[in-house]
């Protein structure tokens, strides 16, 4: 005697999560570099040689050539606004030197270093180290596996919701997956510094960097039928 053969009759539709936490493997820093100069020529050159410094002081922490990149360069004049007295007319603006900046940008993969790495282009010039960013090189390997459980996560849900009322659990009719937006790069700022750093020991204690940990988010929505 054969089996009654079971029939759609509703459908079911659920949403699973995925998640999956790891350790950064990479980061990115900008490093600023301003200086001045009563001429333009003097503001530029003096951010040349801080530059060259900055450079060296990478290099001597272990990060290589190609993983530094000058992003930008920038000259701009100095004026003054001298202000006016009750009841006369100001004077215009006098030009009163140059300001040079430039913003360098690394690529950091031993990230031991990152403390050596502060303490070093502050003691070469550097006025500002900023947008320290804690990333994972392999980003699609992470975001597979989290949409991977998002998906095994949405058809435990949709067996659970079956189970529930009674109905056996058909066939797959709809589906669509996305990783979290917020983790889509697998990026986020964790650490920023944008101060002058100052050293009153001759053996001063190394800068501390934490990477923590990163979050990779998956969601899926899926359809299924509903047999009874």
């Amino acid at each position: 005697m054969s089996s009654r053969k079971q029939t759609p009759v509703a459908s079911i539709h659920v949403s699973g999560t995925g998640r999956i936490t790891t350790i950064p493997d990479v980061a990115y820093l900008a490093i600023g570099i301003v200086t001045s100069g009563e001429t333009a020529s003097e503001a530029s050159q003096a951010n040349a040689a801080k530059g060259t410094a900055v450079k060296a002081a990478l290099e001597s922490v272990g990060v290589p050539a190609r993983a530094i990149k000058t992003k930008r360069v920038a000259l701009t004049p100095t004026y003054v606004y001298p202000q006016a007295k009750p009841g006369e007319t100001a004077e215009p603006r006098r030009l009163v030197g140059y300001e040079a900046a430039a913003t360098i940008d690394v690529k950091i993969t031993d990230l031991p270093v990152l403390g050596k790495l502060f303490d070093a282009v502050a003691r070469a010039g550097a006025v500002a180290t900023d947008a320290l960013e804690f990333a994972i090189q392999e980003r699609e390997v992470h975001e597979l596996a989290a949409l991977t459980l998002a998906g095994k996560n949405a058809r435990a849900s949709a067996e659970a919701v079956a189970a529930g009322l009674g109905v056996s659990l058909g066939g797959l009719t709809n589906a669509a997956a996305s990783v979290d937006g917020e983790h889509q790069f697998i990026r986020q700022r964790n650490y920023a510094v944008a101060a002058s750093l100052q050293y009153r020991q001759s053996e001063p204690p190394t800068t501390p960097v934490s990477p923590g940990e990163l979050t990779v988010s998956a969601h899926v929505e899926a359809t299924f039928t509903a047999l009874a």
